[in-house]
């Protein structure tokens, strides 16, 4: 595999090289373009959902990111905006981008191509002056190949739900068998941690500096929840039991109409990740999951009573991170059509030994 920053795992203490800079850039760049290889310009130019954007627009807008921080930046006033003009994200909200003239694949090629010559044309002559922010440790160029990183995923985002034929990735990865998922948890008895960094040279700002937080007690499960596990939460009518969800959660319940999280098929593999459930039903699971490990008696409180309060009086769920609203597993085809309402009235065919253990899940989470 090429290196790259997302695959490297020596911390960044000593600055890149010019050359180490234009090979990350150009790493970057295949890696973007890999990505839509396989797109006709149908494809690149549809709106595939009202929260994304047309892909072609994402990969014009890494070019003019580019181009406004390694180019005019460098050679004029910094000016901390974004470019002005068709891939300004405040201009023109994600709903409205395929309304835009937005280029053919062949225009944004020669695009790229010349904003590209120009910024390593400027990189033979840049000096990384200590005192400018931009330049120090070659911050700007690292923050431009995040920023490309970055729209990467949400142009994965977008091709999981992407309209017509599923999304063909162009490579794929094997992994090799891990062990079964266990059932338990661990708890974190609460105190202070160390999060953030005094990195510059990689670092968003929002990063930084390194600091310390005080976290209160909380319980997390050893291993990720799998679909499989999931399924339990959902087969013992999770969705339905208003006594597991908080006042917002039961709003969200009635407004949704949700039975099951989203894009969920028939074709998944139980023991993948369940990941990014919206975060109702991932935080309002946590009760369940401690029941369902211990097996105690329902309490007066509708609550479980192998949800043990900590010593803030909170339940242990309140120290889970929030999870992001909607998302699909790769290589599972979207079939939104398929209604779950059968499923959900037989509890018999909802066992997670049975053939619908074999669930996975899929999203339109906005990037």
């Amino acid at each position: 595999m090429t290196a790259s920053r997302l695959t490297t795992n020596s911390p960044y203490s000593a600055p890149a090289t010019k050359q180490e800079i234009a090979s990350l850039l150009t790493e970057a760049r295949d890696r973007t373009l890999l990505l839509i290889s396989g797109l006709s310009n149908e494809d690149l130019q549809q709106q595939h959902d009202p929260l994304m954007s047309p892909i072609i627009w994402d990969v014009g807008h890494i070019a003019h990111f580019e181009e406004l921080w390694l180019t005019q930046n460098l050679d004029g006033p910094i000016e901390f905006t974004e470019m002005p003009g068709l891939y300004n994200p405040f201009e023109h909200p994600r709903a409205t981008r395929a309304s835009l003239a937005l280029p053919t694949l062949s225009q944004m090629m020669t695009r790229l191509k010349e904003i590209r010559s120009r910024v390593l044309d400027r990189l033979e002559t840049v000096e990384f002056d200590e005192r400018n922010p931009l330049l120090r440790d070659a911050y700007v160029y690292h923050m431009v190949l995040q920023h490309e990183y970055q729209h990467n995923e949400t142009i994965l985002q977008t091709l999981q739900l992407k309209k017509g034929e599923p999304y063909q990735a162009p490579r794929a990865r094997t992994f090799p068998t891990g062990h079964p998922a266990r059932k338990s948890m661990v708890g974190f008895a609460g105190g202070t941690v160390t999060i953030g960094t005094d990195d510059r040279s990689a670092a968003y700002d929002n990063e930084r500096p390194l600091h310390e937080i005080d976290l209160r007690p909380f319980l997390i499960d050893r291993d990720p929840v799998t679909n499989a596990r999931y399924l339990e939460f959902i087969g013992d009518r999770g969705y339905q039991r208003t006594e597991l969800w908080s006042e917002g959660g039961r709003r969200w319940l009635a407004e949704s109409g949700a039975i099951a999280p989203k894009y969920w098929t028939r074709d998944g593999i139980a023991g993948h990740p369940a990941a990014w459930i919206s975060r109702e039903p991932s935080i309002r699971r946590i009760p369940f999951v401690m029941s369902v490990t211990t097996r105690p008696k329902p309490s007066p409180s509708g609550t479980k009573s192998g949800c043990r309060r900590n010593s803030s009086g909170r339940l242990p769920h309140r120290g889970i991170p929030q999870l992001d609203k909607r998302a699909r597993i790769p290589g599972v085809r979207r079939n939104p059509t398929r209604s779950w309402r059968t499923s959900i009235s037989s509890p018999s065919t909802l066992r997670p030994s049975a053939a619908l253990s074999a669930m996975s899940h899929r999203s339109a989470a906005p990037g």
